[in-house]
């Protein structure tokens, strides 16, 4: 049995001199880990996440924003000698005035703009001219989270234009440009758009292509459709691994060992769900995973229910049925979880949660033909919900994993 019993302690600092705001997460955890120095070993890693916020909210103008983690390892396990002991994730001077077009941003961020979804080492500019146009533009290099590999030699370069009002018709075209000690590895442009629906809905999507490979790498298109008490969401996703991945997908994603395989992942279906009264809904959900390589593709179906009371206590279930040509995309999965408030009617600032979920195979896999996980928590808050105290339990198992334990407590102090 593979057992994890980890104390969590975070504590949150707000501290205020006229627009700064300072915000510090420290996490204590002890769990019992395989390590390079054997099985079982203790192992207690130290967290602290902090972040820095200085601006004038009423004026604007030039502000700061940082946010990064660090992390020891107290117990000398040699667990985490692969990982890095910490990262920055942004940090960048930011000039911005209200009712003002124009935003600029120096150092390091995350830019979100049509194709790029990216964090460099740089400047980005935005503007545009009554809310009918929409320009961005940023370079510099690409932020390097993974020590081993650097950037030298880097470019990441890019932007969009977009034209319309997102309340009507949005048309957005967008570009990115990346090398890696001069050669081009992750060149690529897309458009995206967003119809509005008037008070029914909404359509987006965004395509991309790889100008690299010269093929399109993306189709990502999503609906929402409210008539009345019903609502539809339909969907449909076309992925080329490839293509999506480029050269750096090893790199750069937990999934790149995708890259290289050719295959293509097309995914369609829709939600619906119907709510009869403001505080029950019920609904369906149906998505097919469809592989060209592969060609083992697989349909889920599942049943979902969710009710909510006026004082916030809430209960959801959801059944389905995963329909697949393999021992691993052929079970049914049932899942039950609830947010239940002052549960014993005693104290209003108690909070109890908890979530089960059950998966049955309908054939063993190593032996095993079920995986479940559950977990219970109670928190409650204190002086002002300046001080919460939470306590977790979390219990899983599959065929993949024996059995793991785990136990969380939680303290968040906020001044």
């Amino acid at each position: 049995m593979l057992l994890a019993v980890p104390v969590f302690f975070a504590c949150s600092l707000a501290a205020s001199a006229a627009d700064l705001s300072v915000t510090s997460d420290t996490l204590f955890q002890f769990l019992e880990r395989d390590t390079p120095k054997g099985n079982d070993q203790q192992v207690a890693p130290i967290y602290d996440y902090l972040s820095v916020d200085y601006q004038d909210t009423e004026n604007g103008g030039f502000s700061l924003h940082a946010y990064g983690w660090a992390r020891a390892d107290m117990a000398g396990s040699d667990y985490f000698s692969d990982d890095p002991d910490g990262e920055l994730a942004y940090a960048y001077i930011q000039y911005a005035k209200p009712y003002s077009p124009w935003q600029i941003r120096l150092g390091r961020q995350h830019i979100f703009a049509g194709v790029t979804d990216d964090s460099v080492d740089g400047l980005s500019v935005v503007t545009g001219w009554r809310s009918l146009v929409s320009v961005s533009a940023f370079g510099g290099v690409p932020a390097a989270f993974d020590t081993d590999n650097g950037t030298n030699g880097d470019v990441l370069a890019g932007g969009r234009l977009a034209i319309g009002n997102e309340a009507v018709f949005l048309l957005g075209l967008s570009a990115q440009y990346l090398t890696d000690d001069s050669q081009e590895i992750d060149n690529k442009a897309g458009v995206d758009t967003t119809i509005a629906l008037g008070n029914v809905g909404d359509i987006h999507g965004l395509s991309s292509y790889n100008y690299d490979s010269n093929r399109w790498q993306e189709h990502r298109y999503e609906a929402y459709v409210r008539m009345g008490p019903v609502v539809l969401k339909p969907l449909v996703h076309h992925f080329r691994y490839n293509d999506y991945f480029g050269e750096r997908g090893q790199r750069d994603s937990v999934f790149g060992y995708l890259n290289g395989t050719d295959e293509t992942l097309t995914l369609f279906g829709a939600d619906g769900n119907w709510s009869p009264a403001g505080w029950v809904t019920m609904g369906l959900r149906y998505r097919r995973y469809a592989y060209r390589i592969r060609n083992d593709g697989a349909n889920y179906y599942a049943l979902l229910g969710r009710a909510v009371s006026d004082n916030d206590r809430e209960i959801g279930f959801e059944a389905g049925r995963m329909d697949g040509a393999t021992d691993e995309t052929a079970y049914t999965l049932s899942r039950i979880y609830g947010h239940l408030p002052n549960p014993l009617g005693l104290d209003p600032k108690t909070v109890l949660t908890a979530d089960f979920q059950w998966v049955r195979y309908d054939q063993p896999i190593f032996d095993q033909d079920h995986a479940y996980t559950g977990s219970m928590s109670a928190g409650r808050s204190f002086f002002h919900e300046m001080v919460l105290v939470k306590a977790t339990g979390v219990y899983s198992r599959n065929p993949y994993y024996d059995q793991d334990v785990r136990m969380l407590i939680t303290l968040r102090i906020v001044y």
